[in-house]
């Protein structure tokens, strides 16, 4: 719910094992408790740090994704899936997506799309005027945080707000 009182914005990167553990392990109870109660509007952004990361492809590939409502399917998918830098490959991205539900054509022209890079190009400015430098990091309600701060900060921030 964009209305939500808190509002946290969430950096991740393919390639870190924090993020991994994020996911995997926090992010659907997060979701549950308080993305879903209507107490936080969560909005969640695919961080490479350059674009020769080896993580830059697989974060293009999350906004087409998001383009077809299943960016937390792939994420997910991406951070079961990859244990080597092989398995960001191109082609193993593309097999991700369609586990995820995507409609491959549809991802294919997203993928293409010039304009997706530039959604990468953005999250990097927002990451930099956030002085994001570590994954995951979080921005609740304008405050930099980071995973083992998420919770209590977000807390902190429901009870200020009623």
């Amino acid at each position: 719910d964009p209305n939500a009182p808190v509002k946290v914005v969430e950096f991740s990167n393919y390639s870190c094992s924090h993020c991994k553990t994020f996911s995997l392990e926090h992010e659907p109870d997060f979701i549950k408790n308080y993305v879903d109660t209507g107490k936080v509007y969560y909005t969640a952004y695919p961080y490479p740090w350059n674009d020769q990361d080896l993580t830059y492809k697989a974060s293009l590939a999350s906004y087409c994704a998001a383009d077809q409502d299943v960016y937390f399917a792939f994420k997910d998918e991406v951070f079961r899936s990859v244990k080597s830098a092989g398995d960001l490959a191109e082609n193993r991205i593309r097999d991700y997506a369609k586990k995820a539900g995507a409609d491959l054509a549809t991802f294919d022209k997203c993928m293409d799309n010039p304009t997706t890079a530039s959604r990468i190009a953005e999250t990097d400015i927002l990451a930099k005027s956030s002085n994001i430098e570590g994954t995951p990091s979080f921005i609740v309600n304008g405050k930099l945080v980071y995973m083992n701060e998420l919770i209590p900060t977000v807390d902190k921030a429901l009870e200020t707000s009623n």
